[in-house]
């Protein structure tokens, strides 16, 4: 299944283009990542080809958006609203930002609880 009403699909391409640029990453890296080309990625972001619902939760997970947020900002997007994650973004720094995007991208759940074991830690001493 892929989302494919044209003005949805340019909706989501800008809500794909903002979040991959939020996360730091050329067209190259998230291409590279989902095993398409830079070229693919272009078409997405520019709205000109659907994007599969697995498609999206790879994308979601690897910048570090999580799913419900992901389905909020697209109720959103088509409802004629903004992105439900930039509003939370906006309370982020620089650094909590590439934190939860690092933190988001571990696929482990004892590697998080590890880290957040850690993170407790240091904030301890």
């Amino acid at each position: 299944m892929a989302i494919s009403k044209a003005a949805d699909q340019k909706k989501l391409g800008q809500w794909l283009r903002t979040q991959r640029l939020r996360a730091n990453l050329t067209q190259k890296q998230l291409a590279d990542h989902l095993d398409v080309s830079y070229q693919m990625i272009q078409k997405m972001e520019r709205g000109l080809v659907g994007v599969s619902v697995q498609r999206l939760q790879k994308i979601s997970k690897f910048l570090g958006v999580p799913a419900g947020e992901l389905m909020a900002d697209f109720s959103s997007l088509l409802s004629g609203g903004e992105p439900v994650s930039l509003n939370m973004d906006a309370r982020l720094s620089q650094q909590e930002r590439r934190l939860l995007l690092a933190f988001n991208r571990v696929d482990s759940e004892a590697m998080k609880r590890k880290i957040v074991e850690l993170v407790e830690q240091i904030i301890k001493r």
